[in-house]
This record gives C-alpha cells, structure tokens and sequence, in this order.
C-alpha cells in the first residue's frame, strides 16, 4: 500500500485541490488528492477526501474505497483514524 502512495507527486497538491474547488463534481480529481494528501502523510484529510468519493458513489466508488484500505493499511488497524474512518466508510457503502 505504502509502495503504491510512494510513487505519487505530492507537490501536486495544490494544483489538485484547485482543481477541485473549480470542479466539486470531478472524483476522479479527488481521489487523485486524496492519494497525495497519504503520500504527504496528510492522512485524516486523506481519509476525508476520499470518504467524500465513497459517500458520491459513481464510477470512481469501489477506487476510492481502496485508497482508503491502502490508507487503513499504512496508519495501522490499531490506529483511532483507521478505527473511526472504518466506521464511516462502513456507512458511506450502506
């Protein structure tokens, strides 16, 4: 998981988060920013961002899901993001 986040730019981050300010609708963006903010161990605002995705549904949905799991992953399972995130991803699915 960490290997996968390793290989992202993160000095994209504001460019991203620019984008998506011009364009809220844009998840395939999001999850983008979403994986830099974990790559720039930004992991609550990860986790947010890409909770926002999962909440949206669409296309991107079952993507931003797993970003999330890489994100669980790399926090550990013991940690209180992966703790609380789990949960809310929990219910953003159903």
């Amino acid at each position: 998981a960490a290997a996968r986040m390793g290989t992202i730019d993160v000095s994209a981050i504001p460019q991203l988060q620019a984008t998506l300010s011009a364009d809220p609708e844009n998840d395939p963006v999001r999850i983008e920013l979403g994986k830099a903010l974990a790559a720039n161990h930004q992991f609550e605002a990860s986790l947010d961002v890409l909770l926002e995705a999962v909440a949206r549904g669409g296309e991107t949905r079952d993507e931003a899901r797993k970003a999330m799991l890489d994100v669980f992953e790399v926090v550990g399972p013991e940690h209180e993001l992966t703790i609380a995130y789990r949960r809310r991803l929990a219910s953003a699915l159903f």
